[in-house]
């Protein structure tokens, strides 16, 4: 599946995901990364993980519309 695969979409809202989930799975998602880097954690990587999930994010919410 790629991003710009309409089944992306599908299983998405076949799995009755919202708006809303994204939020959440960013903020756990961030937060286990945070813990598993450690001491290498930093602002510069924060952003580059939140700029990716966000993207992702962008077009799966694309591809369910």
């Amino acid at each position: 599946v790629t991003l710009g695969d309409a089944s992306l979409g599908g299983v998405h809202v076949q799995k009755g995901v919202a708006d809303p989930h994204f939020v959440v799975v960013k903020e756990a998602l961030l937060k286990t990364i945070k813990e598993v880097a450690g001491g290498n954690w930093s602002e510069e990587l924060s952003t580059a993980w939140e700029v990716s999930y966000d993207g992702l994010a962008t077009e799966i919410k694309k591809a369910m519309s």
